[in-house]
């Protein structure tokens, strides 16, 4: 072979050189490329068939050696769409083969890129920066798990957040162990406070007390029995009135006429009915002349008509057949002492008597004027009712009224079976004043009903009874149901739930309280968990003991949202984020791994495809994906440097090596001429 050998070895290695320096040339092109992955050369040498002893150096061929193992730099990126892969990994892409009807078809072919520079198209579809759009895994809203197996390319919808009920409020706080507003003082009440459930100032009222048979008027006299006679009427449909009481005559036997029996019968009736009691009726026949005769067997000694109104009412003659008191209405009983307390203060005592002594009162009305101006009975007002009942009221429940003497019985003065707040279902709104000076405040939350309607919850703590009192640390928790009730309409409603703390903790423990059917201000939202935890609520001394101290706070609720921006997670999950303040995962991110990285078809755009050689792809890759990130090219500028002065060196080498030959062949050449 000889020089012409040396020749061919040398073009050999220019063309090697040529290949590195295009290789190197392009690496630098692409230093700025997004997760371009370098192409190193390697060069093989080509040794012809000889015996040993005659072997030579060969000639040399270049060839590519990819870095797909090489990791470029992580870069943070201001797109919430970025995305970079940490470790060994690919995303799975696709191409856009068309379109129909505006909306891109794609090839059945994956191909496969580590290039992360993805966003959101018009169509809502995520493309990179060399135009492959990402396949991804849809996910269940409702349970958050994957719901498919093969990737797919697939938009990003701007569906709306369904609206989300509040199922439970996280409520952790402390309790101050003596509050400023000490505890909820039991009230009496006119009707049963489960029923209406009635917070109000003590009130206690006397029985009627009017100039009986069995007390003694002014002029000494003793009202006797009086009846008062009347025709009886006996037309159907006929209307009077019998002390007070209606009275319309109905045929009740059907034979066409109403008889004494019949009316008897309706006017006792209707006297049952009403509760009236203290007359008897019966008929009699005089000079042949039918007549109903009402007889009062406890004369008021008063002149007042039994019957008034009505057929017959002229024939009325009503006297009670005694002496009318000279003082009117009014009189109590002769020799009876009442005597006031106000909250353990002074006794004050009353002598119910007509011997006109400096403390003798003979009549409602001057009882009435004495307690209403005694300094010792402060805060308790009294006052007289229609129906002359003498009624005793305090503009505060804290007061404990006691009554002694005769007449606390005759007047029936006392604080009765008074019914602690514990076991009352609501407060009404006239009461709501005295309620909130005697709870403290426990919050407030807004929560939300099915339809997404925000609720304000209003919370208030009341302690109604208290181990330094003999008892047991004991709450009820109270929330606001009617912002706008008046009157006897209940405004608070009790949770239905005591809660008792012993050593400050509470005992028994118990993690949760339902709130059974919580409706604020008429918008229903339903059961409400109040999860609080066995530990989480305690009853400590605090700073402040005008309210709780509330740790937790929060509720599970929300209104419907619309998607305001979309991002990826670290945990390569698409997350979109909705007006409301929520956010869920939308989309999975699938990534995907090759045992010959290395054996990749390069593609256009950063892509690869996968090869024989490099095997299929396997899912689940063991790189990470981090959101908002970019993954820089491998390619090192410093040492493409190096190896381009390498490279250059080679070549230059190269090119004498023609020369020489060619300067050989000219001197063989010349030894012919």
């Amino acid at each position: 072979m000889g020089i012409f050998g040396a020749l061919t070895t040398a073009v050999s290695g220019l063309r090697a050189q040529s290949y590195a320096l295009e290789n190197i040339s392009g690496n630098i092109a692409n230093s700025q490329t997004t997760a371009f992955k370098r192409t190193d050369t390697s060069f093989t040498d080509l040794i012809p068939d000889n015996i040993p002893s005659r072997q030579v150096a060969g000639a040399v061929i270049s060839q590519s050696r990819a870095t797909n193992t090489v990791q470029g730099d992580i870069q943070s990126a201001s797109n919430a769409t970025y995305m970079a892969m940490n470790g060994d990994g690919y995303f799975v892409v696709s191409t856009a083969t068309g379109t129909s009807d505006g909306q891109p078809l794609f090839s059945g072919t994956d191909t496969y890129t580590r290039r992360g520079d993805f966003e959101i198209d018009k169509n809502g579809f995520l493309v990179n920066g060399a135009g492959y759009y990402l396949k991804l895994l849809p996910i269940d809203r409702a349970t958050g798990n994957v719901s498919g197996s093969v990737p797919e390319v697939m938009p990003l919808t701007n569906d709306i957040l369904p609206a989300r009920a509040t199922s439970v409020i996280t409520y952790r706080g402390n309790l101050p162990l003596s509050p400023t507003s000490g505890l909820v003082q039991p009230s009496d009440y006119a009707n049963d406070p489960r029923t209406v459930g009635s917070l109000i100032p003590f009130v206690q009222t006397g029985v009627a007390v009017t100039n009986g048979a069995d007390l003694t008027n002014a002029a000494g006299g003793t009202p006797t029995a009086a009846t008062t006679t009347f025709s009886a009427p006996n037309a159907i449909g006929t209307s009077f009135t019998v002390a007070g009481q209606t009275i319309t005559l109905a045929d009740t036997d059907v034979s066409g006429t109403v008889d004494d029996a019949e009316i008897i019968a309706q006017i006792n009736s209707a006297l049952a009915t009403a509760g009236v009691t203290g007359f008897t009726v019966s008929s009699t026949t005089t000079a042949g002349t039918a007549a109903i005769d009402i007889t009062e067997t406890t004369p008021s000694g008063t002149t007042t008509a039994v019957l008034v109104g009505g057929a017959g009412a002229s024939a009325v003659a009503a006297t009670n057949g005694g002496v009318t008191p000279a003082g009117g209405p009014g009189y109590v009983a002769n020799n009876s002492a009442l005597t006031l307390q106000v909250n353990g203060g002074a006794s004050v005592s009353f002598n119910i008597s007509n011997a006109g002594g400096a403390n003798d009162y003979n009549n409602l009305a001057s009882l009435m004027a004495a307690i209403n101006d005694n300094a010792d009975l402060d805060g308790i007002t009294a006052s007289i009712t229609g129906g002359n009942q003498l009624v005793i009221t305090s503009d505060s429940p804290n007061h404990t009224l006691t009554a002694s003497g005769a007449g606390a019985a005759t007047l029936g003065i006392g604080n009765g079976a008074p019914t602690p707040l514990a076991t009352m279902g609501s407060v009404q709104a006239n009461e709501s004043a005295i309620f909130e000076a005697q709870s403290i405040s426990g919050d407030a939350i807004t929560i939300y009903d099915a339809q997404g309607t925000p609720v304000q919850v209003q919370l208030r703590w009341a302690k109604v009874d208290s181990a330094t009192e003999g008892g047991q640390d004991t709450w009820n928790l109270f929330y606001k149901s009617d912002s706008n009730a008046t009157g006897t309409e209940p405004m608070w409603t009790n949770v239905g739930q005591d809660f008792t703390f012993v050593n400050s903790q509470l005992t028994p423990p118990f993690a949760t309280t339902t709130i059974n059917d919580l409706t604020v201000d008429g918008v229903p939202v339903g059961d409400v968990t109040l999860s609080h935890g066995s530990t989480g609520l305690t009853q400590y001394s605090a700073d402040n003991p005008n309210t709780a101290k509330i740790i937790t706070l929060n509720q599970d609720g929300y209104r419907a949202g619309e998607v305001v921006r979309v991002q990826i997670s670290d945990g390569g999950r698409i997350t979109a984020f909705y007006s409301n303040g929520q956010m869920a995962d939308i989309a999975e991110i699938p990534t995907v791994f090759f045992n010959a990285d290395n054996a990749l078809k390069r593609l256009d755009g950063g892509a690869f495809q996968a090869t024989y050689e490099s095997g299929p792809p396997i899912p689940g890759a063991p790189g990470t994906i981090i959101g908002s990130s970019l993954e820089g090219s491998n390619t090192d500028i410093a040492d493409e440097f190096t190896k381009l002065i390498v490279t250059q060196q080679a070549y230059s080498a190269n090119t004498r090596i023609v020369s020489t030959a060619d300067e050989m062949l000219q001197e063989a050449l010349g030894m012919v001429r």
